[in-house]
């Protein structure tokens, strides 16, 4: 079965609510982020592709307490990640593999 498609704001927004609801008293940052190579461009429709996404979490330095919580935050973040791949578009299909 394919996943849905999300945009960045989206997927971002998302995961921001999980990490506020579970570490709601420390400052932590997660980041949506994807690589470029593995982004798989629509045939049909040029310029349109999708891809796997990850998070990267800005954490206090130091504060152990913070990073104890990451695992956490990939199980209900793996969650997302099963059903949803991140829609990414290229100005310029001319460019596209």
């Amino acid at each position: 079965m394919t996943k849905a498609i999300q945009a960045h704001w989206q997927i971002q927004a998302k995961v921001d609510e999980i990490i506020g609801r579970l570490a709601r008293d420390f400052h932590i940052v997660p980041v949506v982020q994807y690589r470029d190579e593995e982004i798989s461009w629509d045939q049909e429709c040029r310029g349109f592709g999708r891809v796997q996404w990850d998070v990267a979490y800005i954490v206090p330095l130091g504060d152990r307490t913070a990073s104890d919580l990451i695992p956490s935050f990939n199980i209900e973040i793996d969650r997302l990640r099963d059903r949803f791949d991140l829609g990414v578009t290229c100005d310029d299909p001319g460019v596209l593999h």
